[in-house]
């Protein structure tokens, strides 16, 4: 309905192949199969973003461009060395999935050992990233089939293979930066998290703990996430507030560059003032 039942001409929508089943195989092999369609479907684009369906963007999709623009060659993903002490180094129990069903191959363990001992270096980071068109290509290279093969098997999959890769591409000439969202893990609840292994939800009643811990890296994050709707409504205005200032000044004749911070607006429960900058960026514009 929103799009008057046609939709745009740079959004395709396509079937999920596998089951999406959280820390398991179907999972990844969903994103591997998006790669394959996205450098399939065009030629034009030189990132790929994968994101998480409650991230929320915290600027204007020309900041974006801008800012990638300026970083050519450049990936932005958790990339971190194995750590012996985390839970992922010891649950090495042998899996395998046939769609929502995952069960153990007895008596069968992963073998992380043995791959390490071939010269095979782990490494761990989120699946939450933005890569280049040339990572995003060696990512579906067949040559990684017997690797890709190899980790269907693993638990917890899409925290380890994506770092992993990159850190034993040969002769890699790219960057590697930090990743462009961001989250928290600050409270360990269950009334402020949908599970034991999710982010802290980023609602209006918590702002005084997490507000400042992420607006101080704005210029630096695309998105960030978890947001509820109806309990980060402040949060949500602020930052189309500030969206719309952006788009404004992007669309200005005398954009040069990148735009100074805007007037802060502190979300806390000052709705009205968010409201009466979009108020403000809705006049400009008509008068424009």
């Amino acid at each position: 309905e929103r799009f008057g039942g046609t939709l745009p001409s740079n959004v395709v929508v396509a079937n999920m192949p596998h089951a999406g089943r959280v820390y398991y195989w179907g999972h990844t092999a969903n994103v591997f199969t998006a790669l394959h369609e996205m450098l399939r479907l065009s030629k034009d684009w030189q990132w790929l973003i994968h994101l998480h369906d409650g991230a929320y963007p915290v600027h204007a999709p020309e900041y974006m461009r801008q800012y990638l623009s300026a970083r050519r060659g450049v990936n932005f993903m958790e990339l971190d060395p194995w750590d012996l002490k985390h839970w992922q180094a010891s649950k090495l129990t042998m899996v395998h999935s046939c769609e929502t069903w995952v069960g153990r191959v007895a008596g069968q363990t992963f073998p992380q050992s043995q791959v390490t001992a071939n010269g095979f270096h782990w490494a761990q980071g989120g699946e939450w990233w933005a890569i280049t068109r040339e990572l995003a290509t060696y990512f579906v290279d067949d040559r990684l089939r017997p690797f890709l093969n190899l980790m269907q098997y693993r638990i917890n999959v899409e925290e380890i293979i994506w770092a992993s890769m990159v850190l034993n591409i040969p002769g890699f000439a790219q960057l590697v930066a930090y990743k462009l969202t961001w989250e928290t893990f600050w409270c360990q609840d269950s009334y402020c998290r949908d599970t034991r292994h999710s982010p802290t939800n980023l609602e209006d009643n918590l702002m005084d703990e997490y507000y400042m811990n992420f607006r101080t890296k704005l210029q630096d994050l695309f998105f960030i996430r978890t947001v509820t709707p109806g309990k980060s409504e402040n949060l949500l205005t602020w930052l189309d507030a500030r969206i719309a200032w952006e788009q404004w000044y992007y669309s200005s004749p005398n954009f040069t560059g990148f735009p100074p911070s805007p007037p802060s607006h502190p979300p806390g429960h000052r709705r009205p003032s968010s409201l009466k900058l979009l108020d403000q960026l809705k006049r400009a514009g008509s008068r424009a």
